[in-house]
């Protein structure tokens, strides 16, 4: 059996994709303490001494563990608990972690995982809109044209799901060296497939130990004009992983550069692009360009921190 304990980083990573907001820093923090407390039981350090004038935070107050467990398995797994579950914690709560243990390797769960990194990836779309539709011909000929394309939409989703479930770290969603591949996968980008299902195989030797970032669909669902430069796909990559949305962040233009002269032009650029010195003039740097004036540009939705950071304190408790 898992020891939950050794699952807490990675828990409080997949719940930090979804719930950062403001600096990561401090989500980071939110985070692992919401797993450590709930993994614990414990409601955290209630002896910290309020500042002046605030008013001390309320002790929490657990559910019941047949609750506790009902709202477990409907967040880790979207189903009800059993009625021999829930008999088995009324009667001995601490049969609790035991049962939770289990959840974590259900395919239920990792369907979970798949849905909740693609509401920041956005990689499934409808087949028959482009870029999707691969037809049922060439490497994909005699499949069915909507389970091929399903499968092409979500093999990065599936790469996460096998770090998640297999006590991977976390960060290997973008290191690692391997791919997920089933027939229609490994067909549409000529990869290597022995056998039936999903796979771990090699990725294409040209863009090796990059995770989810070396899929060919990732990029192809977000596409870029060519004159965007690729801008586009790296902003959905920025705002999924980093919770930085840098395309809808405050640009300061300079009246004062003479537009029709193109060293100047060019040097307005480049000093845009300079680190902050004190041989350059704060007041003419874009805003943009400072940590300090973009916070609310690092901003993921609060909505989502909201309704996934319970998930953290129901998973463990």
């Amino acid at each position: 059996m898992t020891d939950l304990s050794t699952m807490r980083p990675l828990l409080a990573g997949v719940l930090l994709l979804h719930a950062c907001a403001g600096d990561p820093a401090s989500a980071t923090a939110d985070a692992a303490t919401s797993v450590s407390t709930a993994s614990s039981g414990e409601p955290g350090n209630s002896e910290a001494t309020p500042t002046t004038g605030d008013e001390p935070e309320p002790e929490p107050e657990l559910l019941p563990p047949r609750a506790r467990l009902l709202r477990i398995s409907m967040a880790l797994r979207g189903v009800r608990p059993s009625e021999a579950e829930l008999a088995a914690v009324a009667k001995d709560p601490d049969a609790l972690p035991g049962i939770v243990d289990d959840y974590l390797g259900t395919p239920e769960f990792g369907a979970t995982v798949r849905d909740l990194h693609n509401d920041a990836l956005l990689v499934l779309a409808d087949f028959g809109v482009p870029p999707a539709g691969f037809l049922a011909k060439d490497t994909l000929a005699g499949m069915d044209p909507y389970a091929a394309n399903r499968s092409i939409m979500e093999a990065p989703l599936r790469l996460i799901e096998h770090v998640v479930t297999s006590d991977r770290p976390y960060g290997e969603i973008v290191t690692a060296d391997y791919t997920l591949a089933d027939e229609a996968v490994a067909g549409a980008w000529g990869l290597t497939h022995a056998g039936e299902g999903w796979q771990v195989v090699d990725p294409p030797p040209d863009i090796a130990a990059a995770g989810i970032l070396a899929d060919s669909w990732l990029f192809s669902r977000h596409g870029s004009t060519i004159s965007n430069a690729g801008r586009g796909r790296a902003n959905a990559i920025s705002r999924a992983l980093l919770c930085f949305d840098f395309a809808s962040r405050d640009i300061e233009i300079d009246a004062s550069v003479n537009l029709a002269d193109p060293n100047e032009v060019a040097e307005a650029v480049l000093k845009s692009t300079r680190p902050a010195s004190p041989a350059i003039n704060s007041s003419t740097r874009s805003p943009a360009s400072s940590p300090a004036t973009n916070s609310t540009s690092r901003r993921c939705s609060s909505a989502t921190r909201t309704t996934t950071t319970p998930r953290a304190s129901s998973r463990t408790s």
